[in-house]
């Protein structure tokens, strides 16, 4: 009976271990998608970006090329309004798109020259509050942090393949 009852409390643990890092990954998804961040990100980096528009030229810095339907999908909005977004951004001179040859109802994305430098300004600005913000890490708490994102991302990102 004591197998049992430890057996039970172990699996206790586990589910709450498992509500933690739930929580912890929760909050820090929170903070990158806090407006309120963003803003301060565009302001530390000196850019003039419409709030609206900020995540998805973050998306595209991060995973261009691309194209309208993926980053509806990634979103979880509909196409129109993901496309009325990028030609925004077009005529802010942040992106450069391009119809496939092969198919005109799909856009090629991509950073324009002046999107890279806006996205170099606020890659430069972001790594200064990162740093800020951890300053306190040792070197070993920093390879241990990085270390423990890498197999947490390795790990959700195969689950999704299998």
């Amino acid at each position: 009976m004591q197998n049992a009852s430890f057996f039970v409390i172990m699996i206790a643990m586990e589910k709450e271990y498992y509500q933690q890092v739930y929580q912890h990954l929760f909050k820090i998804v929170r903070f990158f998608d806090d407006p309120k961040n963003d803003q301060t990100l565009l302001k530390a980096a000196g850019v003039d970006l419409d709030s609206k528009l900020f995540p998805l030229f973050v998306a595209i810095a991060n995973i261009a090329p691309t194209q309208i339907g993926s980053l509806a999908k990634l979103f979880n909005r509909p196409v129109s309004t993901i496309s009325r977004q990028v030609d925004r951004l077009e005529r802010a001179g942040l992106v450069n798109s391009k119809l496939n040859s092969e198919d005109s109802r799909v856009r090629r994305i991509v950073l324009s020259p002046l999107g890279i430098s806006v996205n170099q300004a606020l890659s430069t600005a972001r790594l200064a509050i990162m740093e800020a913000a951890l300053a306190k890490l040792t070197d070993v708490e920093k390879v241990n942090f990085l270390s423990g994102f890498e197999k947490i991302d390795s790990y959700l990102t195969q689950q999704q393949t299998d």
